[in-house]
Order: structure tokens, then sequence, then C-alpha cells
């Protein structure tokens, strides 16, 4: 063995490098590195600023992420979108800046015209009036007097009893002598009517031909009545009369009663001759009322 190949201690001692074990070098310790503070009295520009670390990867793709599921639902509520409606609907809350600008749109729209129109109430509907007839019973009468019966031109006697003015015949009359302003005449039914509307043909409404063809008009000739009053229920209700043959009414307010009074206020003078008489005549009276 060679001695270069041997130590002192008496150990052989390789000096091929290939087979040596590597020598770790210890890393120098290193000291830590205080923070350099910006000296006193500073601006906070001149300070220096410390470095924000980046942001992690990961916020990225979770912003990608919800983009992604975002454009997914929206897809997702346009394709279930019934036919024939393009838009979607968003409620935007309400907004002051449309609220003055669309008042008056909104008044003038079909929504608020037809919130804002009144309703109209439907009239309350009156009762059928009550058809005024003639009563289906006649009444009696009593009269201060009566002229004699005599006979017409014809040579056909004449009567001027107080039933004539109830028989509806125009041709046939009561009549007494003379003026008879201030008589009463008095109509009584056998049970309560209830009077609307009384009426009378105030003269002698006949019309006579001799046998030679003379006419005689006996309305002209007799005295005519110009006013009366009727008197009902202690309500009195005052008539002026035309000269005319047909028969003359007023309406009353409906009044119950049994008696119907007639005064005659005031008549006309007779008519010339040869048809003038100093009579006061009515051809007929005409009562009609409510039935029940």
């Amino acid at each position: 063995m060679d001695e270069d190949a041997v130590g002192s201690s008496g150990r052989a001692w390789r000096t091929d490098t290939a087979e040596r074990p590597a020598v770790v070098v210890p890393p120098e310790p290193t000291q830590p590195v205080a923070p350099v503070l910006p000296p006193r009295g500073a601006a906070p520009q001149d300070r220096p600023r410390t470095p924000r670390p980046p942001a992690p990867a990961w916020i990225a793709w979770a912003v990608v992420a919800a983009v992604l599921v975002a454009a997914a639902v929206i897809g997702a509520r346009l394709a279930l979108q019934p036919p024939g409606d393009s838009t979607t609907a968003v409620d935007r809350g309400p907004s002051t800046r449309d609220e003055g600008a669309s008042g008056a749109d909104d008044a003038s729209s079909p929504a608020a015209a037809e919130e804002e129109e009144p309703v109209e109430e439907a009239p309350e509907e009156e009762p059928p009036a009550q058809e005024v007839a003639p009563f289906g019973v006649g009444p009696t009468v009593t009269v201060p007097g009566a002229a004699p019966a005599n006979n017409d031109v014809t040579g056909e006697l004449v009567t001027f009893d107080a039933e004539n003015m109830l028989d509806g015949d125009p041709a046939t009359c009561w009549r007494i002598a003379g003026n008879a302003s201030g008589s009463v005449l008095t109509f009584s039914y056998p049970e309560e009517v209830t009077v609307a509307r009384v009426g009378l043909i105030n003269g002698y409404a006949k019309v006579s031909v001799d046998g030679s063809g003379r006419s005689f008009d006996w309305y002209a000739g007799n005295r005519r009545i110009l006013q009366v009053e009727w008197i009902i229920g202690g309500q009195v209700f005052p008539q002026t009369l035309t000269e005319t043959t047909d028969v003359q009414s007023i309406d009353i307010e409906p009044i119950a009663a049994t008696d119907i009074e007639l005064r005659i206020v005031s008549v006309s003078a007779p008519g010339p001759q040869p048809t003038g008489r100093d009579y006061t005549a009515i051809s007929d009276v005409a009562f009609a009322g409510l039935e029940g």
C-alpha cells in the first residue's frame, strides 16, 4: 500500500473524487428585515405604501361562473315565455321621475278613465200610475129645484130632472129658471170613492129642427155657466169654463170622499131670440177616480 494513500490514523483514504460524498454547505442565517417607517412629519402621500397581494385566481373563476348561470336562467325564461309576448316585464318599482311627467297620461289612459268614471246609479222606478176611470156605481143627486117639463119644437115632451146630468146624453139636461149663481148641487155615492177628475157640460147642448127645417141651438139660447167651485173632502177646486158643448174637466189631487158638491159661481145672460130662454142648464157631469 502506498504511503500517500494511508493517513496518520492508519486508515486508507481514497483520493478518487468521484467516490467522495458531496459536501453540503449550510446556508448563512438571514436577519429579519425591519419595516421601513416613514420619517416623522412626512405627508401621507410621501409615505411608502405596502403593495396589496394579488387577488386569488378562484375569484375570477367565480365571477365567470355567476355570469354563465345568469345567462342560463335568462335563456330558460325566454324559452318558456308564451308566444306573441316578446318583452319581459321588469318591475322597476316606483319612480319619482315618472310620477309628475306621466300624471296626465295616466288620467287619459283607458284604465284610469275606467277607474275615475263615476258609476251612474240606476234611477228608481216609479210605481205605475193608477188609471183614472169612471166609477162603477153612479151617485144620486140633490138640486135646489128644476124647471117644469114642456114640449119642444117637434112637439116632443122634454123633462129637466136632475138625473139627466148623469145619463151621458148631451141632448138632455137639468135646468132651473133664472140666474142660478150661488146654487149648490150635491152628488152622493153609496160608499167612499177616490175622486181625481171632475167636469161638466156647462149648458143645454141640444139642437132641434122643426118641421120646416129650421134649427134651434138651445146651448146658445139658455144661460151658460161660466165659473164653478168643486167642494170635495173639505177642499175647494175652482174651475173657469168656456162656451163649448164638450165636457170640460180638471184633474185634482186624489181625495177620498162620498159627497161631491158643485157650486155655481157665475153664469151668462140668456141668448137672443128665437131660442133665448132665461134658464141656467147643465147637460152632463162627469166624475172619475181611482178604484179601490
